[in-house]
């Protein structure tokens, strides 16, 4: 069998999978459901529980109260589903990194301090063994303040695609000129 008969079964099917995927993963989202809704015109996004969505219009209930909007879906830039209120590693690491900064500092700090004046025996092994406890105990309660600071995550399930014009050179000299224009239905893309 040729390669090139190969390929176009390989693209049909590659494109099924993509186009059921991305249906079923618009209509993961259920009712009730935590989202973040951005608009087209608007500086900040609505953050409500979803009551419908369809290929046309999206509802939802602002915030913790009853109070019902309903937007074009013409109008929704994209749809963000909450994955709910955590610290993320990477600031519980930056946080317990920054308390063991300060209890190392505040040793050295005060070490410095105090030799200054006194001149004693307490400005060698000493302070640098003093230095072992300040800092686990400014990590360990960096870490625990980073743990109290919970962030709500979000995860993009609906993008509206944008029309786009590009303009540029050309690999090989020259101008080139690009359109891409978004075709499909709106609530099918991921």
């Amino acid at each position: 069998m040729k390669k090139s008969s190969l390929y176009l079964p390989s693209l049909l099917a590659a494109t099924l999978v993509s186009l059921c995927g991305a249906q079923a993963y618009a209509q993961v989202i259920a009712s009730g459901s935590r989202i973040r809704v951005i608009q087209a015109g608007a500086a900040l996004p609505t953050e409500g529980s979803l009551v419908a969505m369809s290929s046309d219009s999206i509802s939802l209930h602002l915030g913790m109260s009853s109070t019902l909007l309903s937007m074009p879906m013409d109008s929704v830039r994209a749809v963000d589903l909450s994955r709910g209120r955590f610290t993320s590693f990477g600031t519980a690491a930056r946080d317990g990194a920054i308390g063991l900064v300060v209890g190392v500092g505040v040793v050295a700090l005060g070490g410095k301090l105090f030799c200054a004046h006194s001149g004693g025996d307490y400005c060698g092994l000493d302070a640098a063994l003093l230095a072992v406890p300040f800092g686990v105990v400014g990590l360990v309660s960096g870490v625990a303040i980073a743990r109290r600071h919970k962030t709500e995550h979000w995860k993009r399930v609906y993008d509206r695609p944008a029309t786009a014009l590009l303009i540029g050179p050309a690999p090989r000299g020259g101008f080139a000129v690009g359109l891409s224009i978004p075709f499909g239905s709106r609530a099918a893309q991921p």
